[in-house]
């Protein structure tokens, strides 16, 4: 710790810039646009921003905490005028989570005035934890970023499907919900199918009577998945073999699973989900398959299953995919 401490004593934001800017020069370009990306929907948020109720922005940073030098790059943020620390740090803006103590200390001293809280994502939101007292408001961020290099994994309860990261999804909207301010999510997963035999099979079983019930679903679906796949998930998902798939179609099942069933979460609560980026990234020999979604969470009196059509409905229809070169393509 106390190596940390003095290494970054006393850096301006000058000196850190170009830290980081070399360190993100050295990461793959199709991270870059996907922060490029969060940087415009925290801007987007940050117009409408009464300052009440919660912070701007919550975001899982890591030490590096790029996406933070970005919002302070691009303005969002503003430096005192010595440009070593965030400007009036008793008006918290932006909150980092993060569980590494060496993390946390690294963040501490690139971003002075930076709130960062040392805690794991899974001791506020996972199982019967729930945010209380301070948390509670940081966690009514307008903008909250998961960015998980984790695998979508899952179980079965009482018959139904159940997925740890998307039930963050699911707290995070009740915690939104009480009282109602309207927010974003930006979720960010590994694409790597690792479920077993039999849970795969739940999963064609789940999305196959999906698209029988929603034709504009199972349409955009189709696109999304391609002729053979969707027949696969629909027809034989005894022995579809989703985790045999390439990466790419991997990631494709992704992008129709995952806002599916955040809408599905969201609409018994009242809120209207609009997936404005829903994208793959990497997955070549060098490069992790990603996928990355923003999703908008409007509070909406509407009949719920008005809801949640709207929702499968705007699932699919911003889905592209960013090239290794950082190009963002829409399909």
């Amino acid at each position: 710790m106390p190596v940390l401490r003095e290494r970054w004593q006393s850096v301006s934001f000058a000196e850190m810039s170009r830290k980081v800017d070399a360190a993100m020069a050295a990461e793959r370009p199709e991270k870059a646009t996907v922060r490029g990306l969060w940087v415009d929907e925290v801007r987007r948020a940050d117009q409408m921003f009464s300052g009440e109720g919660g912070p701007l922005y919550l975001t899982l940073p890591g030490a590096q905490g790029g996406d933070i030098h970005e919002l302070i790059e691009a303005g969002v943020v503003s430096l005192a005028q010595n440009e070593a620390s965030i400007e009036n740090p008793e008006d918290i803006r932006l909150v980092a989570l993060e569980n590494s103590p060496v993390a946390y200390v690294a963040l501490r001293q690139r971003f002075p005035g930076l709130k960062v809280l040392q805690k794991d994502l899974r001791d506020v939101l996972g199982n019967d934890n729930w945010p209380t007292g301070e948390d509670r408001a940081y966690f009514r961020a307008r903008v909250i970023n998961l960015d998980m290099n984790t695998p979508l994994k899952g179980t079965v309860e009482d018959g139904r499907l159940l997925f740890p990261a998307l039930a963050f999804a699911r707290k995070l909207a009740t915690v939104h919900g009480d009282p109602p301010i309207n927010w974003t999510l930006c979720l960010t997963l590994h694409g790597e199918i690792k479920w077993s035999a039999a849970f795969e099979r739940r999963v064609c079983k789940f999305l196959s009577e999906n698209f029988a019930q929603d034709e504009t679903f199972a349409e955009h679906a189709r696109a999304t998945l391609g002729v053979k796949i969707f027949k696969l998930i629909c027809d034989e998902p005894s022995r579809s073999g989703l985790r045999n798939l390439s990466h790419e179609n991997q990631q494709r099942v992704m992008m129709v699973l995952v806002p599916k069933q955040i809408a599905f979460d969201a609409h018994t609560t009242g809120w209207s989900v609009d997936t404005v980026e829903n994208l793959r990234y990497g997955g070549t020999r060098k490069r992790a398959p990603m996928v990355t979604w923003i999703l908008r969470f409007t509070h909406d009196d509407r009949d719920a299953d008005v809801l949640y059509r709207d929702g499968l409905a705007r699932a699919l229809s911003h889905r592209g995919h960013i090239t290794a070169r950082g190009k963002l393509e829409r399909e």
